[in-house]
């Protein structure tokens, strides 16, 4: 995924490329870019039919951890919302590198894509809990 590692959050297809090298890529539907001013920021729809109410928190936590992998590759990346739709219900989730920095980070997420083996540290991450407050 090093290879989508960029200083700028406006390349589309590298954005959208690298979605889809992440989990849930295959249920991405669209993406937009925020770029006219900061706070910069990417919107990515999903259809999450297939799941259910009881995979919630494996759905929070599977975006959480794509949102650092994010924040890691895209140096200007400020905020990511993400639209879920499942079944006839949609919810709607955002992040902010600061926020993921604060809580669950003990360096600048960009630090993480230095090389192939913070990377690795990275993508091994374990310590988000296992229930997470998620917004209503």
């Amino acid at each position: 995924m090093l290879q989508y590692k960029s200083p700028y959050i406006g390349d589309a297809s590298n954005v959208s490329n690298l979605l889809n090298e992440l989990p849930f890529g295959e249920y991405k539907n669209k993406i937009s870019l925020d770029t006219e001013k900061e706070p910069y920021g990417l919107s990515a729809d999903y259809d999450l039919t297939q799941f259910h109410e009881s995979d919630m928190d494996f759905i929070y936590k599977t975006i959480l951890r794509n949102s650092a992998v994010l924040f890691s590759l895209i140096e200007n990346l400020d905020t990511i919302r993400y639209n879920i739709k499942m079944g006839n219900s949609s919810y709607n989730y955002e992040f902010t590198r600061s926020s993921l920095e604060k809580i669950y980070f003990d360096q600048d997420l960009r630090e993480y894509s230095r090389d192939q083996g913070e990377f690795a540290k990275l993508i091994s991450f374990k310590d988000i809990p296992s229930l997470l407050p998620r917004p209503r």
